[in-house]
């Protein structure tokens, strides 16, 4: 028998996390749009070290819906692509959490976030004058 899922994770309320699987956590920014239907998706993934998926744009209300849903260390941050919409908020989450950033670099098209980095704010030259 199947389980009846028609209103599961059917709230898409700005800043609510919203349990869509088990450990798996969704929370919709507040940029709503043509692009963004309700506004972009953030996933908070486990439960004792969480992971960020897609943190989205850079939004201090987002940032602070994320910290105060995340209930553990936030370890990782992981952006599927570098749309404006999806990784900005990487940066302010890492110099909050100190989480480690993973993703590829903005492709350079003019229609990314070219700010994205994976290299925390503070890398230092080391001795070979390299970064």
């Amino acid at each position: 028998m199947k389980a009846d899922r028609s209103n599961f994770c059917a709230d898409f309320t700005v800043g609510k996390a919203v349990l869509v699987a088990p450990a798996v956590r969704r929370i919709v920014a507040g940029n709503a749009g043509l692009m963004t239907g309700p506004g972009t998706n953030t996933y908070l993934l486990g439960t004792s070290n969480i992971t960020v998926l897609d943190p989205g744009p850079d939004d201090a209300q987002h940032l602070q819906s994320i910290l105060a849903a995340a209930g553990a260390p936030i370890r990782w941050i992981v952006t599927t692509h570098t749309h404006r919409d999806h990784s900005p908020l990487a940066a302010p989450l890492r110099r909050e959490t100190g989480a480690r950033v993973i993703g590829l670099p903005a492709p350079g098209d003019g229609r990314q976030d070219d700010t994205f980095t994976t290299r925390p704010a503070s890398t230092r030259w080391s001795d070979h004058g390299t970064r």
